[in-house]
Order: C-alpha cells, then sequence, then structure tokens
C-alpha cells in the first residue's frame, strides 16, 4: 500500500511517513529546494527548469546519490 499525500513541507513528508509507517512516494516542487528535498527524503523533484537542463538535473541527483551534497547543491544553484 502506497499513501499519496500533498503537503506543502519537506517536514509534513517526514513526520508523516514516520506516524503512518506507510511509504510515501514523495516529489518536491521548486527548484531551488531539490537538493534539500531529496536529504528530507523525497523521490524525485518536479520543477520548471529540469526538462530543458537535464544533464545537469541528472548531474545533481548523481551527486546527492554518492553522498556529495556540496556538488548536488552546487550543480542545483546553475539551475538558478
Amino acid at each position: 500500500n502506497t499513501l499519496c499525500y500533498l503537503t506543502l513541507t519537506h517536514m509534513s513528508i517526514l513526520l508523516n511517513s514516520t506516524v503512518t509507517g506507510k511509504q510515501l512516494n514523495c516529489v518536491t516542487g521548486p527548484d531551488e529546494m531539490a537538493v534539500a528535498g531529496l536529504a528530507m527524503g523525497s523521490h524525485g523533484a518536479i520543477g520548471s527548469t529540469y526538462n530543458v537542463q537535464p544533464k545537469l538535473n541528472v548531474a545533481m541527483h548523481q551527486a546527492f546519490r554518492k553522498g556529495d551534497v556540496n556538488a548536488a547543491t552546487e550543480l542545483q544553484v546553475m539551475f538558478l
């Protein structure tokens, strides 16, 4: 079972997944929140620049998955 939930804050995502014990598939909205969203447990992001800069987006996600949050953050800033 997957719980669908719409929230305005990443803390809400974390708290609801902890309280309900359900698996959440969450995405972050604003481009400038992508790395913060990943750090809070989101599975991806829906932003306005990702489709026009896909290589940069993939590089940001790869850096984060490798644990290099600084590199991911630097790449995220390049979107803005």
